[in-house]
């Protein structure tokens, strides 16, 4: 089946406008089926003394400038994701309303009034479901448990996600239960081969979506370069799972080919007149590069 990638920007454009508009600039030009931001004021989500607190504040953007950048992803035909951390971001974000689709974070997954807004309002609701069980995500759920708008996200964000911490079976599980499935990969981004198994291991159980974080440059240390993948990095880790391989059963022309060149046919060893009788010690099996008789025909 075919796989919808997510590219997640989250905060790696650091705060920075150009670093944003480079960024979604150069994903347009790949085949990332979405692009998702993730939409915050820091006042209304952190207090000041929350550790984080003067990082957030530094890499905010202003609304006004994200606007234009969905404008501009919609334009060029891109599935745009967007994920509110607080009420006025998601007040923002009802602005493009069925033009795109939200995530609900894991912030506020148990928000039984948001998860009702969002599936009255956006194309798709993605819900985060870290840390639950399918006993839990059906309380949450509760009359909206079959909406086909909805699109569980499972995975998490440790900075890099060890391997051993992940759960992908549980996607197995949700698969048969018939949930719509998102992977959102945190591995570490210095081992692609890594990416790639985790990653088709999740599909191989179910996930029909795959959500990776894109950075401009992984050496610069900005927010979640840790699992980030360079644009050029998921872009060829998209192509190889989009690659379509056949599985065929009939031998190919090519094939054919292939075996005679390589197959030793019959080559006297010595002039013979026709209807002259020879000896097998005269003849040798070679490869001549055109169709003969083999040893067993000889025989």
């Amino acid at each position: 089946y075919k796989v919808f990638f997510i590219a997640e920007i989250a905060s790696s454009h650091n705060g920075s406008k150009k670093n944003l508009q480079k960024l979604v600039e150069n994903l347009i030009d790949t085949n990332v089926d979405g692009i998702k931001l993730q939409i915050f004021s820091y006042q209304n989500l952190v207090h000041k003394s929350y550790k984080y607190y003067d990082v957030l504040k530094r890499i905010s953007l202003p609304k006004t400038f994200i606007e234009k950048i969905i404008h501009f992803i919609l334009k060029a035909k891109k599935e745009v994701i967007l994920e509110p951390f607080d009420d006025e971001s998601l007040k923002f974000c009802k602005k493009f309303r069925n033009k795109v689709s939200i995530k609900i974070s894991s912030s506020d997954n148990s928000n039984k009034q948001l998860i009702n807004e969002a599936l009255s309002t956006f194309r798709n609701v993605f819900i985060s479901i870290s840390a639950m069980d399918l006993k839990k995500i059906k309380k949450i759920l509760g009359k909206n448990i079959r909406n086909k708008k909805i699109i569980l996200t499972y995975g998490f964000q440790s900075f890099p996600t060890k391997l051993h911490d992940l759960r992908l079976n549980f996607i197995k599980k949700l698969q048969k239960a018939k949930y719509k499935i998102c992977y959102a990969d945190h591995t570490s981004a210095e081992s692609l081969i890594d990416n790639i198994l985790v990653i088709n291991k999740a599909i191989h159980n179910g996930s029909k979506y795959i959500e990776k974080h894109v950075t401009l440059d992984r050496n610069k240390g900005y927010p979640d370069s840790d699992s980030s993948l360079k644009v050029k990095e998921i872009k060829e880790l998209i192509s190889f799972f989009n690659k379509k391989i056949p599985n065929k059963s009939f031998i190919s022309k090519n094939e054919k080919k292939y075996s005679e060149n390589m197959t030793r046919y019959a080559v006297l060893n010595t002039n013979v007149n026709k209807n002259q009788k020879f000896k097998i010690e005269d003849v040798s099996f070679l490869r001549t590069g055109q169709k003969g008789i083999t040893k067993d025909q000889i025989e």
